[in-house]
């Protein structure tokens, strides 16, 4: 009798404890521009149908991502004309926009990208290619987001979702 006395006060008393969740605010979508500019580019001989290249931009985002970036990138030209294979890490220093909210800091967005049929330098042929948030620190800590990008060389435009956990 006694044992179930105390097991219903402490059911009774779990149940009068306020339960806290956290709600997880939805994703929301990413848009902007991507300009950017190359700053030193290293180019290889060519090898074989492939010529290699790497190289540093100079980046300004502007839309949901507002600021600035350097860019570490390789890129692989097939002398046939085929396509260019691209990947790359960016460095954004900036803001973004959050469901109306801004927030500062930094992240590290990663880039893979192809331009058909593409060549070294830059042209009016469109790449596409994908974009995913890898870390980030300030107050874009908690920042996840991934997307798309299409445009011809130097000027792109960016879409996707971003989910903030970090507030």
């Amino acid at each position: 009798m006694l044992r179930r006395v105390l097991c219903t006060t402490i059911a009774a008393c779990a149940l009068a404890i306020p339960v806290t969740a956290v709600a997880e605010r939805p994703h929301q979508p990413a848009d902007g521009t991507w300009a950017y500019v190359p700053v030193e580019l290293n180019v290889s001989p060519q090898i074989g149908q492939q010529t290699f290249v790497t190289g540093i931009t100079v980046d300004e985002f502007h839309g949901t991502f507002e600021g600035t970036g350097v860019q570490e990138f390789s890129l692989t030209h097939h002398a046939t004309s085929m396509f260019n294979l691209y990947w790359g890490v960016t460095e954004f220093d900036g803001v973004v926009t959050v469901d109306g909210e801004e927030f500062e800091g930094t992240m590290t967005i990663r880039t893979v990208g192809r331009q058909d049929p593409g060549y070294v330098f830059p042209s009016e042929l469109p790449w596409e290619g994908t974009w995913v948030i890898q870390h980030a620190t300030g107050e874009l800590a908690g920042l996840k987001g991934h997307g798309t990008f299409t445009g011809p060389s130097g000027f792109l435009t960016y879409t996707g979702t971003i989910h903030h956990t970090g507030y």
